[in-house]
């Protein structure tokens, strides 16, 4: 039974919340990357999410280079198409 205090959430839509706790764990990384003059990269689905009004993929490496893997297996996607 649902309380009538809180709205279900459904399977497409996340609380404003754990959005912005999820997005300042991506950030964080990104930031210390950064501090240490590191390469990194931001998944392409998470580029254009802002933390402090700062998009995820300044600085960031536009494409994931993995070496040492074979171009099948660098286009390998888990997104339905």
């Amino acid at each position: 039974m649902v309380s009538p205090t809180r709205t279900p959430v459904t399977k497409n839509q996340r609380p404003a919340q754990m959005t912005g706790v999820s997005t300042q764990i991506q950030w964080l990384p990104v930031q210390l990357a950064h501090q240490h003059v590191y390469d990194i990269h931001v998944a392409i689905n998470d580029k254009n999410r802002t933390y402090e009004g700062e998009p995820l993929r300044v600085s960031c490496l536009d494409e994931l280079v993995l070496h040492g893997f074979s171009d099948a297996v660098t286009k390998i996607s888990c997104m339905p198409t």
